[in-house]
């Protein structure tokens, strides 16, 4: 046993509506993951379902969940993968032409991949747009931000024992959010 914390953080790697996520070094198993913390108190049960969802949902399109605590200042974080490339906006923003456009349609491709592992389990992320899709620098291609993922349908009763207090407001980014929202 070591008395020293098991993610050591690097740098913040961005700030979102729900909380912040960290470069950190994980020193247990020597490696490098992204940390996302809840930004508030208030925000700590929404972060703790993304968690549950998210470590849920196991499919090669989907960032994996690798561990999930609370720090010693009491905010709950969750540990991932991390993905070292663009988001698929970032990707679309430095196209220069249609033909590198349409090269991205093989990563598109994945991304709905997932989303339908996702439909198939009986969740919908509520928030798909092109900034929450990564590009890996190795052409891998994973669907992230899982905070506003809700279950639907039949599936739905299940889901509220695994990841309880589902949200049911319209939810998400306006210009990407379903007509029926």
């Amino acid at each position: 046993p070591d008395s020293e914390p098991r993610y050591a953080r690097r740098g913040l790697l961005g700030i979102g509506g729900m909380g912040k996520v960290f470069a950190a070094w994980d020193r247990l198993l020597r490696r490098e993951v992204a940390l996302k913390e809840a930004a508030t108190p208030e925000l700590a049960q929404r972060l703790a379902r993304e968690a549950w969802i998210t470590a849920q949902l196991e499919h090669p399109g989907i960032v994996p969940v690798y561990d999930a605590g609370t720090s010693p200042s009491g905010r709950p974080w969750y540990s991932m993968r991390m993905i070292r490339g663009r988001t698929l906006h970032e990707c679309l923003v430095n196209c220069v032409d249609t033909a590198a456009r349409l090269a991205l349609i093989g990563r598109f491709h994945d991304a709905c991949q997932a989303v339908a592992y996702a439909h198939a389990m009986g969740i919908v992320h509520r928030d798909l747009k092109p900034a929450n899709i990564m590009i890996g620098q190795f052409g891998e291609t994973q669907v992230v931000d899982w905070g506003l993922a809700q279950p639907v349908g039949d599936a739905e009763e299940a889901w509220t024992r695994i990841a309880p207090g589902a949200p049911r407001e319209a939810a998400g980014t306006a210009a990407y959010m379903s007509p029926q929202q």
